[in-house]
């Protein structure tokens, strides 16, 4: 049912391109008299919403319109069932009823999710979801999420994301566990020309540093599941170092928003430190503007240098 009324209302969009949302004409605002079940098997209701959507569009530019196929139809289902639980989210480990530290994790419009967590050490760790292993399927229902990564005694956590809260808990023990409140939500429709002029412009690097110029680069060679991104070389080291571990320099970023001449990225890297970078692209040359955070370290700063099409060099930012 959800599939059948998912497909007739795509198949009613004006200008058929759901990355801008679905938009009815006017013209298709009317009474037919007619009706539709939408609770059918898929070949029946395909030949029953034909006849409405002919009566609907007929007299509307480019009508009357056919049904989009019904196989491109789940994944838009799918893809807007991920977008429900994507953006930033912050909160904190429990490892004991008393003892607590610090998580920030990125769950992406496809959801994928990477994150970082401040060990009871004090160590900057990976957390979320392994790049090789499934995330979190479209209920918002993961496994394996995990606190304290690249540690040597990185634990697994079942996992929940529903309205804007995720929580996970251990399958064997009360603790660790963890809460998180999502603190930025991306916009659902995306310009998706400006995201190709983004994209020209990789690997794009911008400033974080405070006294000197420290690099965070970001390129199309990301984890799975997330827009951009580096493996190697693409983040500058944290103040304190001997609190990085082995993955600390990989980073990835997500778009929040695409439009209005404009693309906000954030991205966020497994040392700590997170990049708000806004995009204008409505002029003769792109202006570039980064608000950033390390997250351990409670440094920030706003920066307009960037490079684009950005070459690394040897070992990359330090």
């Amino acid at each position: 049912m959800v599939l059948n009324l998912a497909q007739f209302l795509m198949s009613l969009d004006a200008d058929g391109d759901l990355s801008n949302g679905i938009q009815i004409p006017a013209g298709a605002q009317v009474n037919t008299g007619l009706s539709l079940n939408f609770d059918q098997d898929p070949t029946a209701f395909a030949s029953a919403a034909q006849t409405v959507l002919n009566a609907l569009t007929q007299s509307v530019d480019g009508g009357p319109f056919t049904l989009v196929d019904s196989s491109s139809v789940e994944s838009h289902v799918v893809m807007a069932l991920f977008l429900a639980n994507a953006g930033f989210y912050e909160g904190k480990v429990q490892y004991s009823a008393n003892d607590s530290t610090y998580m920030a994790f990125l769950v992406s419009r496809e959801g994928a999710a990477y994150g970082v967590n401040l060990t009871q050490n004090g160590f900057y760790a990976s957390a979320a979801f392994n790049e090789e292993a499934q995330s979190m399927n479209s209920l918002g229902e993961g496994t394996g999420f995990k606190i304290d990564g690249d540690t040597g005694a990185t634990f697994l956590l079942d996992s929940k994301f529903a309205n804007g809260k995720a929580q996970g808990k251990s399958p064997e023990m009360a603790y660790p566990k963890f809460t998180a409140t999502r603190t930025l939500a991306f916009s659902p429709t995306l310009d998706e020309s400006l995201v190709d002029q983004v994209k020209a412009m990789m690997p794009l690097a911008v400033d974080l540093g405070v006294n000197s110029e420290k690099l965070l680069v970001l390129s199309e060679e990301a984890l799975n599941g997330m827009a951009f991104g580096a493996f190697n070389g693409g983040t500058p080291h944290a103040e304190n170092e001997s609190n990085e571990l082995e993955y600390w320099s990989i980073n990835y970023s997500e778009v929040v928003s695409a439009e209005r001449g404009k693309v906000r990225l954030l991205a966020l890297a497994t040392n700590g430190y997170l990049a708000d970078i806004t995009i204008d692209l409505s002029g003769e040359s792109p202006v570039v503007t980064t608000h950033w955070k390390q997250l351990f370290e409670k440094t920030s700063g706003t920066s307009s240098t960037f490079y684009q099409n950005y070459q690394l060099e040897g070992p990359g930012p330090l």
